[in-house]
């Protein structure tokens, strides 16, 4: 799963994030139906809205997702393409010149809220995947404001907190195994690539203890639960062992 992202910003708009993900979840969970064609309408509704509003440019018909975006506070909209998006982010997507586009609201995990995704219903599915296989590219995402939206959603829904990022790991001091030490300069993850094994010379040979103190341990993002941490010459790979082994 993508890294969790904090709350979209909203404009007074009835219903916070919390909220509207809630509506969101519980739609999908009780699985109801008649959402076909209306992605504009949920987005409106899930911030307490009855109707977006959105003005259409040709009357007898409803304003379609691209004129939301166009008819947006510029201050508001953060054009591009993007993998995240903060929780509760509208997403706009447009298809060929004359079409409605499409919206979605973003959990915050690299998944949205969209609809016909699957028949009629609304669905989680992973950011741009669905719009996508309809030919569509994504335009960017606005912080939710609905400047001439209209009524009330009549619903309750029960708000859903953002998960918690875990925690950052604390300092820890003891001896350590080295597995194996290669030569990065900086901490991997951060401002240049990690150097692989096949890469520059070992400072340290395998099974060769270091003891270590006050420095920070890290995971090491392409090794999953094998452990980097800083020493006099460098960042290391290594493994925590018990004093003495």
């Amino acid at each position: 799963m993508s890294t969790l992202l904090g709350n979209a910003r909203t404009h007074d708009t009835p219903w916070s994030v919390d909220e509207a993900i809630g509506w969101l979840h519980d739609q999908a969970t009780r699985r109801t139906t008649g959402w076909h064609n209306v992605c504009l309408g949920i987005t409106a509704k899930a911030y307490g809205y009855a109707a977006s509003g959105t003005l259409p440019a040709r009357p007898g018909r409803s304003g379609w997702a691209i004129e939301a975006w166009q008819q947006a506070d510029p201050a508001t909209k953060h054009p591009g393409v993007f993998a995240n998006v903060p929780r509760g982010g509208i997403i706009h997507y447009k298809g060929r010149p004359g079409t409605p586009g499409h919206t979605t609201t973003s959990n915050g995990d690299g998944r949205e809220w969209t609809n016909d995704a699957e028949h009629d219903l609304i669905t989680l599915e992973p950011i741009g995947v669905t719009a996508k296989r309809w030919g569509m590219k994504m335009v960017g995402w606005r912080e939710p404001k609905f400047a001439r939206g209209t009524g009330r959603n009549p619903a309750t829904p029960r708000p859903i907190p953002a998960p918690r990022p875990e925690p950052a790991p604390k300092p820890t001091r003891g001896v350590t195994k080295v597995l194996v030490a290669t030569r990065p300069r900086v901490r991997p993850g951060r401002d240049a690539p990690v150097v692989t094994r096949r890469g520059k010379p070992l400072l340290r040979k395998p099974g060769h203890r270091v003891v270590y103190r006050g420095v920070r341990v890290v995971q090491d993002p392409e090794r999953g639960k094998e452990l980097w941490l800083h020493s006099l010459n460098g960042w290391i790979l290594a493994r925590r062992t018990k004093r003495g082994e």
